[in-house]
């Protein structure tokens, strides 16, 4: 039932039927006086009307406040595989080994940077370090998805913007991720008062001055592209907007979102984001990438199952993992390592 319809019988429950005629075969008079039938009808419906709105608004009044779930059909989405094995993975790694939140992250910021500079040397690590920020910007202190709408915090939103960009750095240099750790820091101090405006103008300009290596075009491509991503999807899906490109890596796949991206079964839409994206890679797109999942995805509608537990067993994960728990006071898990002492006082 449309909106339309749906009005039309709330005016025609609400108004009693008038009988206008004094007799079977007379013609209806009115006084000067008396009030018009139509103007009791409108008034009689509107009448009605307002009480349903104020209904509606009462319920919202009821909600606010409460937790914010997923729709069904969202939470359908959310709970395919492998994504419960590849949360759970994550929750192993980042919520028992290292016992990192969002709430020991703003009190120490300085562990992002850690995780940001480790990401620029190993292979997948980047697109780990992304999968990261949203495991950390989307879950509670249990390890379950949480609806960023819900959220009552600014860092997990900050997090979260940032997240959302990190597809669009993942071929920056060190300069330019350094500038993006420098960035996110500033943002989650919590003493440091950044308006969500400047958090996003600050990542929008780094885009701009930072893009792919490749051409004055593509920097204009990549810039657009990343303003595109957030203001068309990020409103009314904000955590499938983020989870599609860092989850398509073990499997996850959204085709809707991807073909409005303009990944198709028949390749990259000319002129849509994809293609502003491919400009990045110069012709030459890496194997086991982000960009090939997505291709993967919308050709065949499956991504390649890449192994999660195989990047946070390499060393260089590893080594992150020992300099976090050191910067938190985590003492018994960095006594007796080399570099133990070292690690603490960072």
């Amino acid at each position: 039932m449309t909106k339309q319809a749906a009005r039309k019988g709330v005016w025609r429950a609400q108004t009693p039927r008038l009988n206008l005629a004094s007799s079977s075969n007379s013609t209806p008079t009115h006084s000067k006086h008396s009030p018009d039938p139509i103007i009791i009808n409108l008034s009689t419906a509107l009448q009605g009307f307002t009480i349903t709105r104020a209904e509606e608004a009462e319920q919202k009044r009821d909600l606010k406040g409460k937790k914010m779930h997923f729709s069904d059909a969202d939470l359908q989405i959310i709970k395919q595989n492998p994504l419960d094995d590849f949360r759970g993975t994550y929750r192993q790694f980042f919520l028992e080994k290292t016992d990192l939140t969002v709430e020991k992250v703003q009190e120490k910021p300085e562990i992002l940077k850690l995780i940001l500079h480790d990401a620029t040397k190993e292979e997948n690590a980047r697109e780990l370090f992304h999968v990261f920020l949203l495991q950390l910007s989307l879950t509670d202190a249990s390890g379950e998805l949480r609806h960023p709408s819900g959220s009552d915090t600014i860092a997990r939103k900050r997090i979260l913007l940032f997240a959302g960009e990190w597809p669009n750095q993942l071929d920056l240099d060190g300069d330019a991720l350094s500038l993006c750790s420098d960035g996110l820091f500033k943002a989650l101090v919590p003493e440091t008062d950044v308006p969500d405006r400047d958090v996003w103008s600050s990542v929008y300009n780094l885009l701009t001055t930072f893009p792919a290596v490749d051409s004055p075009e593509a920097r204009k491509n990549v810039a657009v592209m990343a303003k595109d991503y957030l203001t068309r999807y990020a409103k009314e899906h904000p955590y499938l907007l983020a989870l599609n490109i860092g989850l398509s890596l073990v499997g996850f796949a959204i085709p809707p979102l991807l073909g409005a991206l303009g990944f198709t079964s028949a390749g990259v839409g000319a002129g849509s984001a994809a293609a502003a994206w491919q400009s990045g890679f110069m012709g030459a797109v890496p194997k086991g990438s982000l960009f090939a999942a997505c291709q993967s995805i919308a050709a065949t509608g499956s991504a390649p199952l890449f192994s999660a537990a195989g990047w946070v067993t390499s060393s260089t994960i590893t080594g992150a993992t020992v300099l976090w728990d050191g910067m938190k006071g985590n003492k018994k898990d960095t006594k007796g390592k080399p570099g133990g002492e070292q690690e603490e006082k960072l």
